[in-house]
């Protein structure tokens, strides 16, 4: 990664990431039950996808502003483009399971839009606080993915990782497409 935020959110919150859904698909069907197992699953799927699709629109949005605000350059002795030299952060990842490409997809699209985003900024179209907006909406998406999947192992290890359903999205009277699946269940920890 180029970005020391995102390099960081690598570091620090990847591996237990790849590890609790791992461990939890593997030992949750004897502790909590197949049911409870694939609702705990589904729920954090469903975070990791949130991050990803955050990280795919914020890297579209900059790509679309930096294309627009590129056209209206001239020459190229106008535009400033600073590369990085090395990068920021790498690793060799042995990932045990398969959610942990999806995070990695939105790592990339974070740490694109905000390699886009700088460029903006030495230009001079954008504030230096819309990178510090980007960069704090990633470690927002990442811990709440991390946050998730630490509660649940710790929960799943005590045993104090209750799924409780609450009631389907047929129940309430709404499409069940318009529900999102997390919202069928929710999970607690004691």
């Amino acid at each position: 990664w180029n970005d020391l935020s995102v390099a960081s959110s690598c570091d620090r919150f990847l591996g237990m990431c790849d590890l609790s859904p791992y461990t939890i698909g593997r030992r949750g069907p004897s502790v909590l039950g197949s049911k409870a197992t694939t609702t705990v699953l589904e729920q954090f799927s469903a975070l990791v996808e949130k991050y990803y699709e955050a990280g795919m629109l914020a890297k579209r949005g900059a790509q679309a502003l930096f294309d627009a605000e590129r056209d209206h350059v001239f020459g190229d002795d106008e535009w400033v483009t600073p590369e990085y030299t090395t990068a920021a952060f790498a690793m060799v990842i042995h990932a045990k399971n398969r959610s942990t490409a999806r995070i990695v997809a939105g790592m990339a699209a974070w740490d694109e839009a905000i390699r886009l985003a700088s460029v903006l900024e030495w230009n001079g179209k954008i504030e230096t606080s819309k990178i510090s907006d980007l960069r704090e909406q990633e470690r927002k998406g990442m811990y709440s993915i991390f946050s998730f999947a630490r509660r649940s192992l710790i929960g799943l290890y005590k045993g104090t990782l209750k799924v409780e359903a609450t009631k389907p999205a047929k129940e309430l009277g709404a499409p069940a497409e318009a529900v999102p699946a997390a919202a069928d269940t929710e999970l607690t920890t004691a």
